[in-house]
């Protein structure tokens, strides 16, 4: 995918971790640090297989949205749920609309049972 305006999207320059699977390491999520974070957000979550920070293979082409235009979601639906000895990874997942049942095809992760607090960002249509 290629943006009109090539400011529309910024580097991500890290990745921190939102959960990793200390117990079976099986899995870990992360979130994209963008190169200029006031202007800047990621787009969503990251799963690798393992526990260690992605690859630069595993997330080429990954890029930060421009925070004017995103307006920014609670999720409201909860994809999967990982429930383990000692910890919960949860997945959910956004409308792109009100009302339309339309997913955005990102999602966020938490190390919780509750997306209490969380955002996803989603592209405005008006922008």
């Amino acid at each position: 995918m290629r943006a009109i305006d090539d400011s529309a999207l910024g580097n991500i320059v890290d990745w921190t971790p939102v959960f990793i699977d200390i117990e079976g390491r099986q899995f870990s999520t992360w979130r994209g640090v963008p190169e200029k974070p006031s202007e800047y957000v990621p787009g969503g979550d990251i799963l690798v297989p393992g526990v260690e920070k992605p690859t630069s293979e595993q997330v080429a082409g990954i890029k930060a949205i421009r925070i004017d235009l995103i307006g920014e979601r609670q999720p409201h639906h909860l994809i999967v749920e990982i429930r383990l000895p000692k910890a919960i990874a949860t997945f959910w997942d956004v409308l792109a609309v009100d009302r339309l049942h339309v997913t955005t095809g990102a999602f966020a992760s938490t190390g919780a049972d509750s997306a209490d607090g969380l955002t996803i960002p989603v592209i405005r249509f008006n922008a």
